[in-house]
């Protein structure tokens, strides 16, 4: 009983307690409900951390994918465009093939065209041929025509023999050019030692003088002595030590220009032997030239000859005619250049023995002066006078003490035989000039008398541009001669 008592109290307290209660769910307690804001408020910040870093993770990635994008791009836009350039390259070569194959195939058809037009003219040949053939068999027999072809062979084979152009050949050429390379060497070489030469006569001539001044010096100095003028004596004896100072590096100079001149002298010989050598093999090989062209000429007239009285044809005897009068005026070309080589010669020969005649009037002069009189506009014209022309050349060999070389008193003589050939040259024109006139050949005269003004204003222009000349080259190699070894020249002039 006790015990249901107690049963039954606390079985109506947890009645009372349950009616006490309310119903709420186990959320809506306080601790389980902040632990729940907290917790709540711990998850979005960590949803807010992660949604940060994944957005972050994923604009990294959209960037890392739009540079792999890009440079994939780039690329493949590099490799399109030099694609494309390849391609571009390919059509341009492409089209330069298509135009040269147009270009060729242009050529090609006009010469498919040319050709055609060729071989049109060689049926319309052939069949005329044909016809001609076919007429000139009729008309002559097989045996005329195996003649007439049998001679013309002849004749082509005879007539190839002869060239075409009268040139010389290569050898000769060569041999002319050595040649003019030889006479300008000998020009050059010549010009050396006259050079040469006329500085040595300077030279002597400055020798000459100190050694003609040094005894009045000496002279004068003992004087001096003798006179007590010490002052004098002295300033004579240092002019006397310049003088002969100046004498032994004149006479060294001298020596040194002699061993050149006489070196000079020896290669103008040289030159001069092979030059002669060269002008003879030249002149050997012109004449074999011309000898062969004339004997080819010669048999190819003979047989032109022999063809035409045997041969029938009018057309080949024509032919035949023309090619033998032309080698009869190549023979003929060769003939009077011969006689005008002949008739220089017999020129220079008269000139010779008009070098050797006296020095009187000769008949043309005293047939000039019957028909001229003189002061008329016929009357001679003044010339260059042989001694004029002598003295010239004794100017050019620069010395009058003998102390010249042999080749120089050759050149002198031969410029003098120039010289006097064109004298008498020029008597000769005259000559002919009065025959004219005697004759009233009025073209002939004026004619001659044109040469003989042109010829002596030649000479006398040469002679005038020579003596300035010389004297100009005379004053200056002076000059430079005092001026290098004089150091005391004005000294000695007062």
């Amino acid at each position: 009983y006790f015990l249901a008592n107690n049963f039954r109290q606390k079985l109506e307290e947890l009645e009372k307690e349950k009616n006490s209660l309310k119903f709420q769910l186990p959320s809506r307690h306080p601790s389980i409900s902040s632990f729940l804001d907290r917790f709540v408020t711990q998850v979005q910040a960590a949803l807010r951390w992660a949604a940060d870093h994944r957005h972050e993770e994923t604009q990294l990635w959209h960037e890392n994918e739009h540079k792999l994008l890009r440079s994939t791009y780039q690329e493949r836009m590099q490799v399109l465009a030099t694609k494309r350039n390849q391609l571009f390259q390919e059509k341009k070569w492409l089209q330069k093939e298509i135009e040269d194959l147009r270009a060729r195939l242009a050529i090609l058809e006009a010469k498919d065209q040319q050709l055609r037009r060729e071989i049109e003219e060689q049926d319309r040949l052939i069949q005329s041929q044909d016809c001609e053939l076919t007429a000139l068999l009729g008309c002559v027999s097989l045996r005329e025509l195996q003649e007439i072809s049998k001679a013309v062979d002849g004749t082509l084979a005879s007539s190839y023999q002869i060239p075409f152009s009268l040139d010389l050949p290569g050898t000769i050429k060569s041999l002319q050019e050595k040649e003019r390379l030889f006479s300008m060497s000998i020009k050059e070489t010549t010009a050396k030692v006259c050079t040469s030469q006329k500085l040595c006569s300077t030279l002597r001539r400055k020798v000459s003088d100190i050694e003609t001044q040094l005894p009045a010096l000496l002279e004068a100095k003992m004087l001096a002595v003798s006179g007590s003028n010490f002052g004098t004596a002295k300033d004579l004896t240092e002019e006397i030590r310049s003088l002969t100072s100046e004498k032994e590096g004149l006479e060294g100079l001298l020596n040194e220009l002699l061993v050149l001149s006489a070196r000079n002298v020896r290669k103008l010989e040289r030159i001069k032997d092979e030059y002669t050598r060269l002008k003879q093999e030249l002149e050997q090989g012109e004449a074999a030239f011309v000898t062969s062209v004339k004997e080819n000429a010669e048999k190819y007239m003979e047989m032109l000859e022999d063809k035409l009285h045997s041969c029938g044809s009018q057309l080949l005897q024509r032919v035949w005619e023309a090619d033998l009068e032309a080698c009869q005026l190549l023979i003929r070309g060769f003939q009077l250049k011969e006689t005008s080589c002949c008739v220089f010669e017999e020129e220079e020969n008269q000139m010779d023995e008009t070098e050797m005649t006296a020095d009187g009037p000769s008949d043309s002069e005293k047939r000039k002066e019957g028909h001229f009189p003189k002061g008329t506009e016929w009357g001679t014209v003044p010339c260059p006078k042989h001694s004029e022309l002598k003295e010239v050349t004794e100017d050019i060999l620069f010395g009058a003490e003998g102390h010249l070389s042999e080749e120089f008193f050759i050149f002198s003589a031969e410029l003098g035989e120039k010289c006097e050939a064109i004298s008498e040259k020029l008597v000769r024109l005259e000559d002919q000039l009065q025959t004219s006139a005697c004759r009233v050949d009025e073209g002939l005269a004026q004619s001659l008398q044109r040469e003989i003004q042109v010829v002596k204003e030649t000479l006398q222009t040469v002679l005038v541009q020579l003596q300035p000349a010389r004297e100009a080259a005379e004053e200056k190699a002076g000059d430079f001669l005092c001026d290098s070894w004089c150091p005391g020249r004005q000294d000695l002039k007062e």
